[in-house]
């Protein structure tokens, strides 16, 4: 049976089931408060780690069986959705203020993530997918981290985004270089196109070289950036081949893989080249973040329904320039009493990116912003989507094949050499 099938009871107690119980509730348990700097780095690896446990779903056939290990590994799924469903009703049920205080939510914080986690681990094992398991691991050490430290200190300790990237961050560069080079060889050993193998490999290696004279040393990213160059020169060097657009499995696995390395050029540069300053400001002053200028045009104070808020209007320029501007703002809303919210602007685009968030006044009724420009962000964004919905060419049946014929490891026209780089379904991931 095809892994994702796995995936369905957990959707469908994650919405159907939350739906049912509160509608209201659905917005509610996708709310995650405003994010600044490395934090969005923290979340968007757990929004990809999410998305590659579906992806290695898909790509996964569940490992039936009556040995031991397959119930016990039945078990650790069927409790991650009990886990699930329980997180899910009393989440749906919270108090007059809106606050989550009965049921498990008494004994956790979190338990829904903790039902999450308990699932995947679950998915993993009835998979036998390491490459799964590995980022489930990964997940739950981390997210359980407080509760873990418990074990050898009395105050709990969490994990920030650091732990993600010394992680996670190598692991991925090792994968994109994998990525790069697995297209050009066979399942059985040797090489299927030595020429097309060679030019990627040359790809890597002089962007490497460039990016490095640019001033780019940072070690993890330059190798996930020159391997991002690789396995984009291998997927134009396949999409020059008729053959692939006749075979639609191999557009779907080239999509997956323009979409992976176009968002791991994102997270290669946006965390370890983001730069940040503390600015605190009055009317007409300005600072500086790396080679942008930000300016206080004005202060506004006032009242929206739900909530009091402060707003800095910030303009944005490099070079002497104007990059355009931002308006960050501090709220404080009806019902969470005097706890403030910050709201983040940010002047959006393809290279860099200027966020700006509003951390309060100080002393001197200075306005305190924090300013952040963080490299090719947005390119995690687009790289997502399109590894999301180019993989779907692949559903489309080929010329020739709608009679039932040629296997799943047929090259796309049956009869191309073996010492070709004709893609086989499944030998371009």
């Amino acid at each position: 049976m095809p892994g994702v099938l796995l995936f369905l009871p957990f959707l469908l107690i994650r919405f159907g089931l939350l739906a049912a119980k509160n509608r209201q509730a659905l917005p509610r348990a996708a709310h995650f408060a405003p994010m600044q700097g490395w934090e969005k780095i923290a979340y968007a690896v757990y929004q990809l780690a999410t998305l590659g446990i579906f992806l290695a779903l898909c790509a996964s056939r569940i490992q039936t069986g009556s040995t031991g290990t397959w119930y016990g590994s039945l078990a650790v799924y069927l409790l991650g959705l009990v886990l699930c469903a329980v997180s899910v009703l009393h989440f749906a049920a919270p108090d007059q203020d809106g606050l989550n205080t009965q049921g498990i939510y008494r004994l956790s914080r979190n338990p829904m993530y903790l039902g999450y986690f308990v699932c995947f681990l679950g998915m993993a094992l009835l998979t036998r997918s390491w490459v799964l398991l590995a980022l489930a691991a990964i997940i739950l050490t981390a997210t359980m981290w407080p509760v873990i430290s418990k074990l050898w200190s009395a105050a709990p300790q969490g994990l920030d985004a650091r732990f993600y990237n010394r992680v996670c961050l190598p692991l991925g560069a090792a994968l994109l270089v994998l990525m790069a080079l697995c297209p050009w060889l066979g399942w059985g050993g040797g090489m299927r196109n030595k020429k097309s193998f060679w030019i990627v490999l040359a790809a890597a290696h002089l962007s490497g070289a460039g990016i490095w004279l640019l001033g780019y040393r940072q070690s993890v990213a330059l190798l996930a950036a020159a391997a991002v160059v690789g396995i984009l020169v291998g997927v134009g060097v396949l999409l020059a081949r008729r053959d692939v657009w006749r075979h639609p499995p191999s557009l779907g696995a080239l999509g997956a893989h323009l979409g992976m390395a176009l968002a791991a050029l994102g997270i290669a540069f946006s965390g370890p080249y983001t730069q940040d300053s503390e600015m605190a400001l009055r009317q007409g002053e300005s600072g500086t973040v790396g080679a942008y200028t930000a300016t206080l045009l004005e202060l506004q104070e006032g009242s929206r329904p739900g909530y009091d808020f402060i707003a800095a209007r910030l303009q944005v320029s490099k070079n002497g320039k104007t990059v355009g501007e931002v308006a960050p703002e501090r709220r404080l809303y009806d019902k969470f009493g005097n706890m403030q919210f910050s709201e983040v602007d940010v002047i959006p685009g393809l290279g860099n990116e200027v966020y700006a968030s509003l951390l309060g006044l100080d002393g001197q009724s200075r306005v305190v912003v924090k300013v952040s420009v963080e490299p090719l962000v947005n390119w995690l964004w687009i790289g997502g989507t399109l590894m999301c919905f180019l993989p779907l060419l692949g559903l489309r049946r080929g010329k020739g094949r709608a009679d039932g014929q040629g296997s799943g490891n047929a090259a796309p026209d049956g009869d191309a050499p073996k010492d070709t780089d004709a893609p086989e379904d499944g030998q371009t991931a």
